[in-house]
């Protein structure tokens, strides 16, 4: 069955946000909503995969999301601005990890040895 990105986000959206487990690991990284013109964030659970999709990328917006979880110890988030000023912003004890995906300079994977 295929599915539009329209119809994804807004199954994404209509989800309650669950409050009954604390998250602790979060994953975080902007989506493009409409390319080029309308993008917003994208929080993941780790533990549960359960996706969170905020209104805008803005740092106001992640750190108030924050605020309202102070059981976040761990953010592994792309390296844009937004996110690392939201952190910083909206929790002091969580730590911040760039993920390897936006580190690595080439993004495709390197060859396997020969013999």
């Amino acid at each position: 069955m295929a599915i539009g990105k329209d119809s994804m986000f807004r199954l994404i959206r209509s989800l309650p946000e669950s409050d009954h487990r604390p998250v602790q690991i979060l994953g975080a990284d902007e989506v493009a909503l409409r390319r080029r013109r309308k993008y917003a964030a994208i929080l993941i659970d780790m533990a549960t995969h359960r996706p969170v999709v905020l209104a805008d990328r803005t740092a106001a917006t992640f750190a108030s999301w924050l605020k309202r979880h102070p059981e976040v110890q761990m953010i592994c988030r792309d390296r844009a601005g937004s996110f690392r000023d939201g952190a910083c912003a909206g929790t002091s004890q969580a730590k911040q990890v760039a993920d390897i995906w936006h580190v690595h300079p080439s993004r495709e994977p390197a060859p396997l040895p020969r013999g």
